[in-house]
């Protein structure tokens, strides 16, 4: 298949692609496939962010959705969902998601994201949200108030300052629920602590 072809293909819009859908698309074997991704690579028409996993360099995706899929499941949340829904006044350097398989920092071509793992009893509260799966704004600070308080045993910060506008006290009761006491105490106190 000709570069011409694939770009004709890749310009369709289609966001991402495995290597299974360069086999299906162009009519090829594994091997074939895999030097079209090669080609693809160096071309810039594809990008590489997970094993088998590259997004489309004609119409490339948020990060946010890049993110979701490297580790799944995953939903983005913490610092990163409360600046995208407006609570927090600072953008954090890295797309900040949970996951109930592995933690860590993922550097990819187009971003990084930081992974923080949650036990599957734990993993709700979000919604789709433009491609991705967001945590709400309440989910985001009780997530954030867990694992930073789980990992120091100290109170919360936040990195910057919290719109306390943009939680709902029944949203935070309602889900806080599923957590230790403390750490929805934790949540109340950043919310309530804010400046108006």
């Amino acid at each position: 298949m000709t570069l011409a072809n694939w770009v004709k293909i890749l310009g369709g819009g289609r966001q991402f692609f495995y290597l299974a859908d360069l086999m299906k698309l162009g009519k090829l074997d594994y091997e074939a496939a895999r030097k079209a991704a090669h080609r693809l690579r160096k071309a810039g028409l594809l990008v590489r962010v997970g094993r088998e996993l590259m997004v489309n360099g004609l119409w490339p995706p948020r990060l946010e959705m890049v993110a979701c899929l490297v580790r799944r499941p995953a939903y983005v949340s913490l610092e990163y969902a409360l600046f995208l829904h407006g609570a927090l006044d600072q953008a954090p350097a890295v797309v900040t998601c949970v996951t109930t398989g592995r933690p860590g920092l993922v550097a990819m071509p187009v971003g990084t994201a930081l992974y923080h793992r949650l036990a599957p009893s734990l993993f709700h509260g979000f919604a789709d949200f433009e491609g991705f799966l967001l945590a709400t704004p309440e989910k985001a600070l009780l997530d954030h108030c867990y694992l930073k308080r789980r990992a120091r045993g100290v109170p919360v910060a936040l990195p910057g300052d919290l719109d306390p506008d943009a939680f709902d006290a029944a949203a935070m009761a309602e889900q806080g629920r599923a957590f230790p006491s403390a750490v929805l105490q934790e949540a109340l106190r950043l919310v309530q602590s804010a400046p108006a």
